[in-house]
């Protein structure tokens, strides 16, 4: 009877250990997981600011792309012009 009792007592002094760890695991993964949101969000963050820069990017090379074709445009219809001798308007 004694050695149930001893043999119970270690189960449960086991089973208690037990508990702590998962206790302390469980805080863990909680705490890994307020780092993965933490992390996501930062992630989302720099997504949107990388995609608002490349459609001012976008936006700046549309700007410059259209002044060297208006630039382009203009130096071919002078051309055109002096060769037949007509004067630009002013």
């Amino acid at each position: 009877m004694a050695d149930d009792i001893r043999r119970m007592a270690e189960s449960y002094e086991k089973l208690v250990e037990s508990n702590e760890r998962i206790s302390l695991l469980e805080k863990d993964v909680a705490a890994h997981k307020d780092s993965i949101a933490t992390l996501w969000k930062k992630h989302d963050a720099l997504a949107d600011a990388m995609t608002a820069r490349q459609a001012e990017q976008g936006q700046d090379a549309k700007k410059v792309l259209f002044k060297i074709l208006e630039l382009a445009l203009a130096a071919i219809i002078g051309g055109i012009a002096a060769h037949y001798g007509v004067t630009p308007p002013a």
